[in-house]
């Protein structure tokens, strides 16, 4: 079994609903659904749906690093029903320029002249 990552923070100190950039199993991004998992978009043949993986620290948890990208899931989004949240992580992806690959996913995107974010 590898060891843990030591800049993982504890599931404590993690914020509810927050959108965590990850390195684990299947997920690339997922939201802290909170005491144990992050909520994230898998893709399987050919499929998007949403799927959880525990955090490294509880029984067999697949996620060993969760870096904060600084966005929150809205508040009309519930995480105990999960209504729309697949939708609203799809259009995140589609928002952030390099969002799936990470390399600008920590940065704020800028607006162009429209007052839309520049893809």
């Amino acid at each position: 079994m590898s060891e843990r990552n030591p800049s993982l923070l504890p599931p404590d100190q993690l914020i509810r609903g927050r959108v965590y950039k990850l390195k684990s199993r299947n997920l690339s991004y997922g939201v802290w659904y909170g005491k144990r998992s992050f909520i994230g978009v898998r893709t399987k043949f050919g499929s998007r749906f949403l799927d959880e993986e525990d955090h490294w620290d509880i029984d067999n948890g697949t996620v060993s690093e969760a870096i904060d990208t600084g966005y929150d899931v809205p508040s009309e989004i519930s995480l105990e029903t999960q209504e729309g949240l697949l939708g609203w992580l799809i259009q995140l992806e589609e928002t952030i320029p390099n969002f799936e690959s990470g390399a600008d996913a920590l940065k704020e995107p800028e607006p162009n002249g429209s007052g839309s974010m520049r893809a």
